[in-house]
C-alpha cells in the first residue's frame, strides 16, 4: 500500500452569527459561534458566491468579514439575502446562516469597525453620514453645522452668524465689524465703509447715502432754507426797521435770550433710521431665531465728524488700544456715514466744521470762507442776528455798531446824527439850535421825508451843538438850557 495518510474531521456546526445584515460595500465583520473549527490557511467564510478569509478565534468561534457584493446583484431590490457558508479546507462548506446585504446604512448610521457587538452607531452632533462614508462620520464644513444627531446632512450656517470651523454643532453669532448677509458663511464680509457694525449684524443694507461713491457735486446741493435779511427790525421780530426806529426802539432788549428766527438753516444729511435697525426680522425654516434670545442688527453709520473704514467693530473712537473711528480734518464736512477724512468736501459759506462736524454760523459772527473752522466776530460797523451767514448785516444810518461780535445795531445816541451806514461811532454832532433824539438819521433839520432829524430848540430856551433832549436840566449841556434873563430866545437859538 501506497502509505498516503487522510484526516477525517467533524463537521463544522454554526450555532450563532453575530451581525446577520451589513451593506453592499462589505466590511461587515461578523462572529460565527458553533464547533470543529479549525486553525488552517484553508478555514473560508462564503457570502453567497463570494468567498472570505476566516480568522480562527477558538475551536467554538471564528471571525469573518463581509465580501463586497456586485451592484448589479441586487437587480430591483434594495436587499439581497444570501447564505453563509463555512469550510475547514475551502472544499467542504457547511451551512451557517443568512446574510442580508443593504444598499446602504440607515440614515445618519456609520459603522466603525470590528466589535462583537452591533457596531451601528449614530453619527454625533456636528457630524453627517453619508452612504459614500459608511465607516465612519464625516465632519460639518466650515459654513455648516448639525445640531442634531443621526443626521445625513449639514445645516446652512444661518443669516446673521458665522460656522468657521470643521464640525460645528451651533452657529456662532456674526462678530462685530462684520456682516453675516448669506446662509452657508463661514467668515463675515467686511462691515462697509461709513459704518460700524455689532456683533449680530445681518445686512448690509443701510438707510445711508454711500459718501464714498459719491462726487463734489453732492456737497453742492441746496438742502438749506433762507430767510436772511439785512433789516435788523426783521432780523430780531417781525417788524421792519423803520416802524422800530420811528418808535426810538430796538427789538429786543439787552438781556434778551437770542432765538434766531433769520438765516440760512441747513439739513443736515443724517441717515434715516429703520424701525428694525436693532431687531432686524430673518426668517429661516432650519432655524428658530426666537429660541436665541438674540436680535439681529442692522449697520449703524458713523457719527458725524467721523469716518470709518470698512470692518469698523464700534462706535468708540478707541477699542482694544487701536483706533476705530477716525476723526475727520478741520474745515471739512464729514457727515453720517463718512468714508474719507474729507468728508464730502468743504465746509460751505456760512458753516465752520470743527472736526468735520458741521455747524451754522452763529449770531453776532460770520464764515466768509469755505475750509472755515472757527467762525469770525462781526467786525465794528457790522452786525449779525442770524445764523449761516457769509457775512455780516452793515449797520444801517441811524444805528452804531462799535465793537466787535454785536448781535444788532445800537441806536444812535442823543446829541448825535448816524448819517451813513456802517458806522462805529456817531459821524456827526447834533447841530446848534436843534436837538436830536435817539436814532437821528440826518443833520438837516429841514427835511420833510423823515421824521429821525434835528428839531428846532422851543422859544424861550437855547441848544449847544450836541444837543439830545429839548428838556431843560440847568448845567446839563446835553439838554436845553433857559434863555439868559433879559434876552430873549426865538426858535432854534444857539446861545442865550
Amino acid at each position: 500500500w501506497s502509505g498516503f495518510k487522510f484526516l477525517y474531521q467533524n463537521d463544522i456546526q454554526v450555532m450563532k452569527l453575530s451581525r446577520a445584515s451589513g451593506p453592499s460595500h462589505g466590511g461587515t465583520p461578523v462572529f460565527i459561534s458553533g464547533s470543529s473549527f479549525v486553525n488552517s490557511t484553508e478555514l473560508t467564510c462564503k457570502f453567497g458566491e463570494e468567498t472570505a478569509r476566516a480568522i480562527f478565534l477558538t475551536r467554538e468561534a471564528i471571525l469573518c468579514t463581509s465580501p463586497p457584493i456586485p451592484t448589479h446583484s441586487f437587480h430591483t431590490s434594495q436587499e439581497m439575502i444570501v447564505i453563509i457558508y463555512v469550510s475547514n479546507n475551502a472544499v467542504d462548506y457547511s451551512v451557517g446562516g443568512h446574510f442580508k446585504y443593504s444598499h446602504s446604512l440607515p440614515s445618519g448610521t456609520y459603522q466603525p469597525g470590528a466589535e462583537e457587538v452591533d457596531t451601528l452607531l449614530r453619527c454625533p452632533r456636528g457630524t453627517y453620514c453619508s452612504s459614500y462614508s459608511l465607516r465612519n462620520f464625516t465632519l460639518c464644513t466650515p459654513g455648516t453645522y448639525q445640531p442634531l444627531v443621526g443626521q445625513s446632512q449639514c445645516i446652512l450656517c444661518p443669516i446673521g452668524y458665522v460656522c468657521s470651523e470643521f464640525g460645528m454643532a451651533v452657529p456662532r453669532i456674526c462678530p462685530a465689524g462684520y456682516v453675516c448677509d448669506d446662509t452657508g458663511m463661514y467668515k463675515g464680509k467686511p462691515c462697509p465703509a461709513g459704518h460700524w457694525c455689532d456683533k449680530g449684524t445681518a445686512t448690509v443694507s443701510s438707510s445711508c447715502l454711500n459718501h464714498g461713491i459719491l462726487d463734489a457735486s453732492y456737497s453742492s446741493l441746496d438742502t438749506c432754507f433762507d430767510n436772511s435779511t439785512d433789516d435788523f427790525g426783521l432780523q430780531a421780530s417781525y417788524l421792519p426797521a423803520q416802524i422800530w426806529a420811528e418808535r426810538h426802539l430796538m427789538p429786543l432788549d439787552s438781556d434778551s435770550t437770542i432765538q434766531p428766527i433769520r438765516g440760512k438753516f441747513c439739513l443736515e444729511e443724517s441717515c434715516l433710521k429703520y424701525e428694525d435697525e436693532n431687531d432686524l426680522g430673518v426668517f429661516d425654516k432650519s432655524f428658530d431665531y426666537s429660541s436665541t434670545g438674540f436680535a439681529l442688527r442692522r449697520p449703524h453709520p458713523c457719527p458725524q465728524g467721523v469716518y470709518c473704514h470698512p470692518g469698523t467693530p464700534t462706535n468708540m473712537t478707541i477699542s482694544a488700544g487701536r483706533a476705530s473711528l477716525f476723526q475727520c480734518r478741520d474745515g471739512v464736512h464729514c457727515p453720517e456715514g463718512s468714508v474719507y477724512p474729507n468728508g464730502i468736501g468743504s465746509c460751505k459759506r456760512g458753516h465752520y466744521c470743527r472736526f468735520g462736524t458741521r455747524k451754522p454760523c452763529p449770531v453776532g459772527t460770520y464764515c466768509p470762507n469755505e475750509y472755515t473752522f472757527e467762525p469770525l466776530p462781526c467786525e465794528p460797523g457790522t452786525f449779525n442776528l442770524m445764523i449761516g451767514q457769509a457775512e455780516c448785516s452793515v449797520c444801517p444810518v441811524g444805528y452804531m455798531c462799535p465793537s466787535y461780535g454785536l448781535r444788532d445795531p445800537v441806536i444812535c445816541p442823543p446829541g448825535m446824527v448816524c448819517s451813513r451806514k456802517g458806522l462805529a461811532s456817531p459821524n456827526i454832532r447834533c447841530p446848534a439850535g436843534f436837538y436830536c433824539p435817539t436814532g437821528t438819521q440826518t443833520s438837516d433839520p429841514f427835511r420833510n421825508d423823515t421824521t429821525l432829524r434835528p428839531y428846532a430848540c422851543t422859544p424861550g430856551t437855547y441848544c449847544l451843538a450836541g444837543t439830545g433832549s429839548n428838556e431843560v436840566i440847568e448845567g446839563e449841556v446835553s439838554h436845553a438850557q433857559f434863555c439868559a434873563k433879559g434876552f430873549f430866545c426865538e426858535a432854534a437859538s444857539v446861545s442865550a
